[in-house]
């Protein structure tokens, strides 16, 4: 018989870890914690579109187009996800496309330096929006 075997943290390493979290308990000052307060809507693409509640016309007739003529239940719920993730990623795009001409939504000039930080962080969510459309449109 096989016994389970649960591996217990040794009284050294829970002091450890113990220690270790009382450096790390995030911003303590009201300006730190208002500025980290901001950090998830640096620039947006880490809301999804339907889960904000604003449902572009544009995405219900991707939808629609994408379910095709009386779609089912299941089927018009895994094209909206497909629908909704296309749209992910042309803002992703859109985005990538300011950075590489140095500009912000708002027309502003951006140090090269800054924009070539901040082209490889949107890969993630790209590559984000690609799997779920691309599971959604195989689910159909």
């Amino acid at each position: 018989m096989i016994a389970n075997v649960i591996a217990m943290a040794s009284s050294q390493k829970i002091a450890a870890n113990r220690r270790n979290a009382q450096c790390s308990t995030g911003p303590r000052t009201a300006n730190g914690k208002g500025r980290a307060r901001l950090n998830a809507f640096r620039h947006g693409l880490a809301a999804h579109l339907l889960a904000t509640g604003a449902v572009d016309p544009d995405v219900e007739r991707l939808t629609s187009a994408i379910a095709g003529p009386n779609p089912d239940s299941c089927r018009l719920h895994f094209a909206s996800i497909a629908a909704e993730a296309e749209f992910e990623l042309r803002r992703v795009r859109a985005r990538r496309r300011s950075l590489l001409a140095l500009t912000t939504s708002a027309g502003e000039m951006l140090n090269p330096a800054t924009a070539c930080l901040n082209l490889p962080r949107l890969d993630r969510y790209e590559q984000r929006a690609l799997s779920r459309r691309n599971r959604a449109l195989r689910l159909l």
